[in-house]
């Protein structure tokens, strides 16, 4: 059977059975800061297992692209070295949200894996957790596989992670044939003969932040099988990269890289494929969190494969990647472009990393082991390389073994963990404590209906000298998150009014920061959001919800937002996108986003299921988290986003947009910042006095400022010309050079005042024409120090050494070519004192 049968079987099978058939979810983890990456397919239930969300079907089967390159599930280092691992791979999986348990979990499994893909009950073994008395009991009553043993915690009690949903398994296990290189206890064993095909995890536990176990609501079933393992199996075939789902792209390495051997074969064969599935799903290389895993995967495969080639090639494998996995991966297709462009930067950045930093590193290393008497390299090195110019530790420790030399893998992993904690502090920002409030929940928010209510003061928190910090019981001011700065306005009671220059939240109370200290417990106020501020936020909010979706629409859906700010000045918005936008491209996109405003779109709202916001659509920001219910924000049918913030009621009443700047804020993030409605209007106002002060220095209209600019251009070039021609004329009609002879050298030397380097430069040329196997020194005698310049026709001295030496002689520095060198110097000597130093150089 083909992968792509085997798959199907699967499906086929269990949706005979009852269950419904899902779809995969993407590699970024939705609302899980847990987890870099979805690593099985029980990621996106995690909910329904915990019981935070009722799910829709009880028992459903998915195939879930997944990546165990980061986190407590981590296959990275053995790819390449084992038949069974890699990055990617495809799960297959079956999951029973309460609907049944270990009988049916076992029963399901044995029945599609003997009857469905013909595996030789002979050859398989079953192993359960060591406690696991019922699982045992079931395998032996309820089928008729040959042996079951019992296993430890490490291999058969399954986490997701270090906290979360997770329980005992039992992993069914197949004996392949074939000769074995060491002796080893079947079958808890890591060599590639007693293969691990399905997990059965019985999903009965919370592991909760203090390592302790709480029972599920509801008993659960969460069963993994790697789809590309089984095939292994099915095909008969030595490895994972032997099935058919691998040929074609094993094929086309081969075309670039025919004599690579096998473990780099298999690294660049998983590398390829993993890098296709994660820029599809937006996860663009970078510095940080998932983005530098993905990095650090497509550098190891070119440090595996630099020995057999040595330009960029694996972004042309992506290609054979998506041609070949596309038929039930659809989604890889439309990102095709952007997927091989994001590669083939990376690949380029990588050797341009290598040829610059590479042979520095050598001559540290050749250095060292001259000079010291240890063979432990000093880990501080490594980490500035790495750290500084991104050179794989890898790399950095094959160079180092190959010259018999070590570092410390725990003092290096100490300078990162520390690196990784003076950036964290630097982020952390200050903490406000709350006060206690007994029987009260929160600071009611109702702002969404209102900008003016009454309230009750709970309580106030000293900010600095004239600031105070004011804990109402009821509030319409929204408070900064979401990427939304809090509003501003004002606060009052009978007697006073005070500004409100912030709002924040924390917990579930709402922090309004007050000019003014005598605000105190238990007084009534009324409260007013700045409508003006409000508004033009809201501007702001919605149109970034318009550049978020246009972004998608004209680059592609592997624009993810990475980040945003809105305030009522301006918008900015972080997106994943490995290049700089075009002109046309943010043409485009302003086209768009004013396209939709002008069209004057409903925006609309309502609250609903997480899990029923994801079926529509809803695009949420990853990373941020969501409760059980989500408020869900429309504009007409453009987009859908989960979002708190605050909005127009029609997208019309944003006025207009303009994108002022484009930018890079990272290796594949980039920037843009936006304006919209007033702002925009004022920004209109200052560009139109710009144009008529610049009107009114240059004398010409608006209208005229292109020809006249050129005009003037024009002219100054023309004086500029005549200047430098006449400056030449002066420094060949001032100059009467002395010309003397060293060791059968003509020298031509001269010392004069006022003249830059560019004529001194043409008095050298002159001078070298006239005097054939000559060396022609020149200085100027300047308010700065004197400026030196130095020509040869003659390959017997070189002019780098020659005004090196003498900017040292004056204090200065210098440099430059054999045949010509500049240089200046800082302080001034006499004509006679320079003479004789040149003549002591040259001889």
């Amino acid at each position: 059977m083909r992968v792509n049968e085997i798959r199907k079987a699967f499906l086929n099978f269990f949706e005979k059975k009852g269950h419904k058939v899902l779809p995969s979810s993407s590699l970024v983890p939705q609302d899980d800061p847990t987890l870099l990456f979805t690593n099985a397919g029980m990621v996106q239930f995690k909910k329904y297992f915990l019981g935070e969300i009722e799910p829709d079907f009880r028992n459903v089967a998915t195939v879930q692209r997944c990546i165990r390159a980061g986190g407590k599930h981590n296959d990275l280092e053995n790819v390449g070295r084992t038949a069974r691992h890699m990055t990617l791979f495809e799960m297959l999986g079956n999951f029973s949200f309460g609907g049944y348990f270990k009988k049916e979990a076992i029963s399901l499994a044995w029945e599609f894996i003997t009857d469905v893909l013909k595996i030789p009950k002979e050859k398989l073994i079953a192993t359960v957790y060591e406690e696991d008395d019922e699982a045992e009991k079931i395998w032996l009553e309820e089928t008729d596989i040959r042996k079951v043993v019992r296993a430890g915690k490490e291999s058969n009690f399954w986490m997701m992670g270090e906290q979360g949903p997770c329980g005992p398994c039992s992993e069914i296990i197949v004996v392949r044939d074939g000769p074995q290189e060491h002796v080893c206890s079947e079958p808890i064993c890591d060599c590639d003969r007693y293969l691990e095909i399905w997990n059965l995890v019985f999903m009965q536990y919370n592991m909760r932040n203090d390592g302790t176990l709480e029972p599920l609501k509801t008993k659960n079933i969460d069963t993994g099988m790697g789809l590309e393992r089984i095939a292994m199996v099915v095909q008969g075939v030595p490895s994972v990269f032997d099935t058919d789902v691998f040929i074609p792209i094993k094929e086309s390495v081969l075309e670039f890289v025919p004599d690579i051997d096998e473990i780099a074969l298999r690294v660049v064969m998983d590398a390829s494929r993993c890098v296709t599935f994660a820029i599809a799903d937006g996860i663009m290389p970078s510095n940080e969190s998932r983005g530098y895993v993905i990095r650090r995967i497509i550098r190891r495969a070119l440090r595996y494969s630099m020995k057999y080639i040595d330009k960029p090639f694996i972004h042309q494998i992506t290609e054979q990647v998506i041609k070949t996995m596309s038929d039930f991966w659809g989604y890889l297709l439309p990102h095709s472009e952007i997927i091989k462009k994001t590669v083939n930067i990376e690949e380029e950045r990588f050797f341009d990393t290598i040829s610059r930093v590479l042979p520095i590193f050598e001559k540290e290393v050749l250095d060292f082991k001259k000079e010291e008497k240890t063979r432990e390299f000093p880990a501080e090195i490594v980490f500035a390389f790495w750290d500084t110019h991104g050179l794989p530790i890898d790399l950095m420790k094959d160079i180092l073994e190959e010259k018999e030399l070590y570092f410390s893998d725990s003092k290096l992993q100490e300078l990162i963990d520390s690196s990784k904690k003076k950036a964290k502090k630097k982020e952390e920002k200050p903490s406000i404590l709350i006060p206690k409030f007994q029987d009260i929940s929160g600071t009611e928010f109702i702002g969404y209906y209102g900008l003016v209510s009454e309230a009750k003061i709970l309580g106030t928190i000293q900010a600095d000298k004239d600031e105070t910090w004011v804990i109402t019981d009821r509030t319409p001011f929204y408070p900064e998150g979401g990427g939304q700065v809090g509003d501003k306005g004002k606060i009052r009671t009978d007697e006073k009014e005070y500004l409100i220059i912030d709002t924040k939240k924390i917990n579930d109370f709402i922090l309004h920061k007050v000019r003014g200290t005598d605000l105190k417990e238990g007084m009534k106020v009324i409260l007013e959001v700045d409508q003006n501020h409000r508004m033009q936020a809201a501007r702001h909010h919605t149109t970034t919800h318009l550049l978020h979706s246009a972004l998608r629409k004209i680059l592609g859906p592997h624009a993810r937002q990475m980040g945003s700010l809105v305030e009522s000045k301006r918008l900015r918005f972080d997106f994943s996108h490995p290049i700089q936008l075009s002109d046309s491209e943010i043409k485009d996109i302003e086209d768009l986003v004013n396209t939709w405003i002008m069209a004057d779109y409903e925006v609309s709202y309502e609250y609903m299921k997480i899990n029923e916001a994801m079926r529509l659509g809803a695009l949420a920001f990853f990373g941020d988290k969501y409760g059980k219910i989500v408020r869900v924000v429309r504009v007409g049918d453009v987009s859908l986003e989960l979002c708190g913030g605050t909005h127009l009621s029609e997208s019309g009443e944003a006025g207009i947009f303009k994108i002022l700047k484009e930018s890079g804020v990272s290796s594949g993030i980039r920037r843009v910042e936006a304006i919209a409605g007033w702002e925009l209007l004022k920004y209109i106002r200052e560009k139109e006095n710009f144009i008529q002060e610049i009107s009114d220095i240059i004398k010409a209209s608006p209208n005229e400022i292109t020809s006249r600019l050129k005009s003037i251009i024009e002219e100054n070039t023309k004086l500029k010309n005549d200047i430098d021609s006449l400056k030449r004329e002066l420094a060949i009609r001032s100059s009467n050079p002395e010309i003397f002879e060293i060791n059968g050298i003509k020298i031509a030397f001269d010392y004069l005042k006022g003249f830059s380097r560019k004529e001194l430069g043409f008095l050298v040329d002159r001078l070298k024409e006239k005097l054939n196997d000559s060396l022609i020194i020149i200085l100027s005698d300047n308010l700065e120090g004197s400026e030196i310049v130095c020509g040869t026709n003659s390959p017997k001295v070189d002019c780098a050494e020659i005004v090196k030496n003498l900017s040292k002689f004056l204090e200065g520095s210098g440099g430059g070519k054999q045949n010509f060198a500049e240089g200046r110097g800082k302080i001034k000597k006499s004509r006679k004192e320079i003479l004789e130093y040149i003549k002591k150089i040259v001889q």
